[in-house]
């Protein structure tokens, strides 16, 4: 009997052992960093300590011109880069899934490949590439239009956020073609069969059948694609630091220059709060837009 008890004791209390180590790891590396950086953003933090200041760094944000670059900058990461991923993810996922007989493997190899490369690497490449005196993209346009000005591609206020964007994109469409893939590879053949017995050609199959009935990969893309836009980091520190001039600062680059360079612990931790705000912000709303529903095929990619 006492054996039994011990038993039930057990069976009672075991779960707690498992779930304890995960939430410890959580509260210790999540949450706390959280909450503390919350609590810094209302004071003036330096190496000796902190003074308790009030709202005084989200009063400095209205008339900060480098956060204000950063925020609109980092809005337009968000809306290009998914933009642009989801079209063309898509439309090669369509061009490889449903038009190609041979070689399906290949291609998403080739789609892939840009993701595993380091940040750094691709810094060098792209820098080399836009060098307005002997790169590759210079020389092309020297070749096409050599009566026209090699307009800055990195060093032009107007251009370089424009251009980090199409080097995101470069790197990240693979992603949303594996997804699409995957999603697209879920669709019923009779579905497929069905709506070409009906005379739906490559148009009206893509945008009236498949569209509608990858929702939930829509959905998911758009909130991965989010989250990153808003995570971006070492791509624009590597290629630009945020210049010229903080042209291409964005959230991530604006809260390390002002935290670890400029030593403003406590106003990095308010840009830090308003970018976490950001985020709750846009994914509880595209939650309430959209409805709740993810997918990742659970279909092995052949």
């Amino acid at each position: 009997m006492p054996l039994n008890r011990r038993r039930g004791s057990w069976g009672r209390f075991s779960g707690l052992v498992y779930v304890v180590p995960a939430v410890a790891v959580f509260g210790l590396f999540t949450a706390f960093p959280l909450v503390e950086n919350v609590l810094w953003s209302f004071y003036h933090v330096t190496l000796t300590g902190k003074d308790f200041i009030g709202t005084a760094h989200y009063r400095q944000l209205g008339s900060d011109p480098v956060f204000q670059t950063a925020l609109v900058n980092s809005l337009l990461w968000i809306v290009l880069t998914i933009a642009a991923q989801m079209t063309l993810g898509y439309g090669l996922a369509l061009l490889v899934e449903d038009h190609l007989v041979f070689g399906r493997g290949f291609f998403r190899t080739l789609f892939f490949v840009p993701m595993v490369i380091t940040p750094s690497i691709i810094s060098i490449v792209f820098t080399t590439l836009y060098a307005p005196s002997y790169g590759a993209v210079y020389g092309l346009w020297e070749a096409l239009l050599p009566n026209l000005p090699f307009p800055g591609l990195l060093s032009d206020p107007n251009l370089v956020t424009f251009t980090l964007i199409g080097v995101n994109v470069w790197q990240w469409t693979g992603f949303f073609f594996l997804l699409y893939v995957a999603g697209l590879s879920q669709i019923p053949v009779e579905v497929r069969e069905a709506a070409r017995v009906d005379g739906a050609g490559f148009v009206p199959l893509s945008t009236r059948v498949y569209l509608p009935m990858l929702r939930p990969t829509h959905l998911t893309l758009l909130l991965l694609g989010t989250v990153q836009a808003l995570q971006q980091f070492p791509l624009v520190y590597l290629i630009t630091g945020g210049g010229p001039d903080n042209a291409s600062q964005i959230l991530g680059t604006d809260i390390f220059q002002e935290g670890f360079i400029l030593n403003h612990l406590g106003y990095a931790s308010t840009i830090a709060t308003v970018l976490l705000i950001l985020a709750l912000v846009l994914v509880v709303l595209q939650l309430r837009l959209f409805g709740g529903r993810f997918t990742v095929s659970q279909r092995t990619l052949e």
